[in-house]
């Protein structure tokens, strides 16, 4: 794993350095989940918005259909 510290020499890290790097793992990992959480939930909306507008369309198309024949 890697941890935020000297690179040349391993020997410098110490355990507060190796607590700093999980503590920012932690939080980039957070950070992942969160842009996935933001990905799934705009492209759900996208597909719901989509399916909607369809239906709509259909609907409307429909009733003007309806309308015509009247």
């Amino acid at each position: 794993m890697y941890h935020f510290g000297d690179l040349d020499n391993k020997e410098n890290d110490t355990t507060s350095q190796q607590a700093g790097g999980i503590f920012v793992e932690k939080i980039m990992l957070k950070v992942v989940l969160a842009i996935k959480v933001i990905c799934s939930v705009t492209w759900f909306v996208t597909v719901v918005t989509y399916v909607v507008y369809t239906a709509c369309q259909w609907i409307r198309y429909a009733l003007r259909r309806r309308n015509r024949k009247e």
